[in-house]
């Protein structure tokens, strides 16, 4: 009767260590917008951001 409790506690450390695991192995691509020039905060403030540049700058904003 105490082989049960032992198969799950087993499983159930499996099943975290693959959880724990796997993450780490999947590579993060990259992003394709991070070589684009932004404005700068006192373009921002005083509104000097033409579209395009408004774009880049809010979509890079981490």
């Amino acid at each position: 009767m105490t082989l049960r409790p032992l198969h799950r506690t087993r499983f159930l450390l499996t099943l975290g260590g693959l959880c724990l695991a796997l993450p780490g192995t999947v590579q993060a691509q990259d992003y394709p917008h991070a070589d684009e020039p932004i404005g700068t905060v006192e373009d921002v403030y005083d509104g000097h951001l033409t579209p395009d540049l408004a774009v880049s700058t809010f979509r890079n904003i981490d």
